[in-house]
C-alpha cells in the first residue's frame, strides 16, 4: 500500500499589524493631517488614508474624531511624563529626573514643544477639545505623580502631605522651567532648561531654607 503524502497545509492570511502598530500609525497621522488642515478640516477618512488604514480599522480604534484627539494628548502627555513606572532604590533626584525625562535628545524635546503647540492651538479655536485636552493631559499627569508621591510616602521617602498638592506644585516648577519662554530675552537652549528643571527638583526635594542659617 503506497503512502499517501499528506497535502501541503495552505498558508493562512498574513497576520495583520498589531493594534498598537495602528494606533501609532493612525496618531501619526492625526498630527499631520491636523497641522496642515487643523482640528475642524480633518476627517476620519483623511486620518485613514494618511495612515495607511481602512476607515473600518480606524474607527475600531477609535470610535470618534475627538476619541482620537484625545488618544495624541495621552500620546504626548506619556512622552514628557515616564509615569506610571515600578518602585525603585534609586535617589528621588534621579528618580524624578527620569519621570520628567530630562535625558530625552534635544530634538526630541523640540518635537515634543511643537506637538504641544498644535494641539492648544486647536482646542483654542474649538471649546469642545478643552475639556479633552485637560482629562488626558494636565489632570492626568497631575493625578499619575501624585499616585507616585504617595507610595513613595508610604515608603517613607517623602514627607506626609496631600499628594495631590504636592504633585501640583512639582508640576508647576518643572514644567514652568521646561516651557519655552517667547518673550524672554534671549531663548534658553534645552540644556539650560534642563539645568533649571534640576534645580525645581532639588528645591521640591530639599526646600529653598538655608539649613543652620539664622532666621
Amino acid at each position: 500500500m503506497n503512502d499517501v503524502p499528506s497535502p501541503t497545509p495552505r498558508r493562512g492570511r498574513p497576520k495583520s499589524l498589531s493594534d498598537a502598530h495602528q494606533q501609532d500609525r493612525a496618531l501619526g497621522a492625526l498630527r499631520r493631517v491636523l497641522a496642515e488642515r487643523g482640528y475642524a478640516g480633518t476627517t476620519m477618512d483623511m486620518v485613514a488614508a494618511a495612515a495607511g488604514l481602512s476607515k473600518k480599522t480606524l474607527y475600531a480604534l477609535f470610535d470618534s474624531k475627538e476619541k482620537l484627539f484625545g488618544a495624541l494628548v495621552d500620546r504626548h502627555r506619556a512622552s514628557i511624563l515616564d509615569l506610571p513606572r515600578p518602585p525603585s532604590d534609586r535617589p528621588l533626584a534621579e528618580e524624578l529626573a527620569a519621570i520628567f525625562r530630562l535625558d530625552a535628545d534635544p530634538a526630541d524635546v523640540e518635537e515634543r514643544q511643537a506637538v504641544m503647540h498644535l494641539m492648544l492651538a486647536e482646542a483654542r479655536r474649538h471649546a469642545e477639545l478643552l475639556p479633552v485636552l485637560s482629562a488626558h493631559g494636565p489632570l492626568t499627569a497631575e493625578a499619575l505623580l501624585a499616585e507616585w508621591l504617595q507610595r513613595e510616602q508610604e515608603r517613607g521617602r517623602i514627607a506626609a502631605s496631600d499628594p495631590r498638592d504636592l504633585a501640583a506644585i512639582l508640576l508647576g516648577l518643572v514644567f514652568g522651567v521646561l516651557a519655552p519662554r517667547p518673550l524672554a530675552p534671549a531663548p534658553m537652549d534645552f540644556s539650560s532648561r534642563r539645568r533649571m528643571a534640576l534645580l525645581a527638583i532639588d528645591v521640591f526635594l530639599n526646600g529653598a531654607e538655608a539649613r543652620g542659617g539664622t532666621a
